[in-house]
C-alpha cells in the first residue's frame, strides 16, 4: 500500500537526497537541500510529497507556493511550482502513481490557484498518468548543452558565439568566480533593472541572492570590467550531473566590444566542463507557438533542443483567469 509523506521533519533525508541523486529524472532542485535553501526566502513556501512503498521512497515531488507580494495581486497570484519534474525510482511499480498524484492536487488544491511541473527530462512515458489526472501538457522548449572538454565544447558555439567570447576576453573582460558580497548586490541591481524594463517578472528580494552566495548548492560567476560588475550569470549545481542557468543578465550594448550575457554563459558552460559536469540547462526557452527572443540567444551555444513540456492543473479557474489578465495587462504597461 501507498504510503504518502508530506510533512518534511517525517522524511528520511538520506531516503530522499539517495532517490534524486540516483533516478534518471533527477534535478537539484528536488534535493533537500534546495528545499532547506528555498525555506529561508520569502518569497517560496517549499512542500514535498514523497510515495513510499514498502519502505521504499518510489515517486518524488517538491516545489514551493509562490507569490507576489503586492497584497492585491497576491490573491490571484498563488501558485505551485515544480522545477525540474516528479522523481520517480528507476524500475518502480506506477501502478500506484495515479493515487500520488492525485492526493498531491487534493493537498495543495486549497493552497494555490495551479500547480505546474516544469520538466528538465523526458516523461513521454509517464504523461498518461497526468492527463488521467486532469493535467494538461503544455509544450516548451529547452536548450541543454553536453558538456565534454573545454576546447571541444567551445568548438560546438555558433561562430559569432565564439568571436563574441573572445573579444570580450581580449577587450579587458574577466570572469568572477566566487565573488564578493558586494559584487554579487551589483549584479542584482543589473538583473532587477533588466526584470523591470523587460522580463515583466517578479524578481526575488536580494536577500535570496546573498543567501546563494553564503550558503546556495552553487556558483555565481560575474563579469567584471573597467573595475565594476558588468554582467554574470547565477547556476545552481547538481554534483557532476548538471549546472543550470537560473539567473543571468548583463548590460549588453553599452561596452563596445564586451558581451556580459554571452560571455557569463560561456563561463557557466566552462565550468561545468573544468568540473567535470555533464550538462549545462538553460532551463527553458519558451512555447514552441510563441514568440520569444532569448531562444535564438540560447540556440547559439551548441545546444541540443528538447520539448519536455510542462504539466500544469488548475484548481480554481475563474481566479487563474483573472491571473492571467492581470499578468498580461503588467507586461503590457511594463
Amino acid at each position: 500500500m501507498l504510503n504518502i509523506i508530506d510533512r518534511v521533519e517525517e522524511a528520511d533525508r538520506l531516503k530522499w537526497s539517495q532517490l534524486v541523486s540516483s533516478a534518471c529524472n533527477g534535478s537539484l532542485f528536488q534535493m533537500p537541500e534546495f528545499y532547506d535553501f528555498l525555506k529561508e526566502s520569502e518569497e517560496h513556501n517549499p512542500f514535498v510529497f514523497i510515495g513510499e512503498h514498502d519502505g521504499s521512497y518510489d515517486y518524488l515531488v517538491s516545489g514551493s507556493i509562490q507569490f507576489s507580494k503586492n497584497r492585491l495581486v497576491r490573491p490571484f497570484s498563488r501558485r505551485a511550482i515544480v522545477n525540474g519534474g516528479m522523481v520517480t525510482r528507476d524500475g518502480a511499480d506506477c501502478s500506484e502513481l495515479p493515487a500520488f498524484l492525485n492526493s498531491i492536487a487534493g493537498r495543495l488544491k486549497g493552497r494555490a490557484v495551479y500547480l505546474e511541473i516544469r520538466n528538465l527530462h523526458d516523461y513521454s512515458r509517464l504523461a498518461g498518468f497526468f492527463d488521467g489526472n486532469g493535467f494538461s501538457r503544455i509544450p516548451h522548449l529547452n536548450y541543454q548543452v553536453e558538456i565534454t572538454s573545454v576546447k571541444e565544447t567551445f568548438s560546438r558555439l555558433n561562430q559569432s558565439r565564439r568571436r563574441q567570447v573572445r573579444k570580450s576576453l581580449e577587450g579587458g573582460a574577466e570572469v568572477i568566480v566566487n565573488p564578493g558580497s558586494e559584487e554579487v548586490m551589483e549584479f542584482y541591481a543589473i538583473l532587477r533593472e533588466t526584470y523591470h524594463r523587460r522580463v515583466h517578472k517578479p524578481l526575488p528580494d536580494v536577500e535570496m541572492f546573498l543567501r546563494f552566495h553564503r550558503t546556495g548548492p552553487g556558483v555565481y560567476l560575474l563579469i567584471r570590467y573597467n573595475g565594476r560588475i558588468i554582467g554574470g550569470i547565477m547556476c545552481p549545481v547538481f554534483g557532476k550531473n548538471a549546472i543550470y542557468e537560473w539567473y543571468v543578465a548583463g548590460e549588453d550594448g553599452r561596452h563596445q566590444g564586451i558581451y556580459p550575457s554571452v560571455l557569463a554563459t560561456w563561463a557557466a558552460i566552462e565550468y561545468g566542463a573544468m568540473n567535470g559536469i555533464g550538462i549545462f540547462d538553460f532551463m527553458g526557452a519558451g512555447r514552441p507557438d510563441e514568440d520569444y527572443g532569448v531562444r535564438e540567444f540560447k540556440s547559439k551555444f551548441g545546444g541540443r533542443q528538447v520539448e519536455h513540456g510542462r504539466f500544469l492543473k488548475v484548481f480554481n479557474k475563474p481566479v487563474y483567469n483573472v491571473g492571467r489578465l492581470l499578468y498580461g495587462k503588467s507586461k503590457r504597461n511594463g
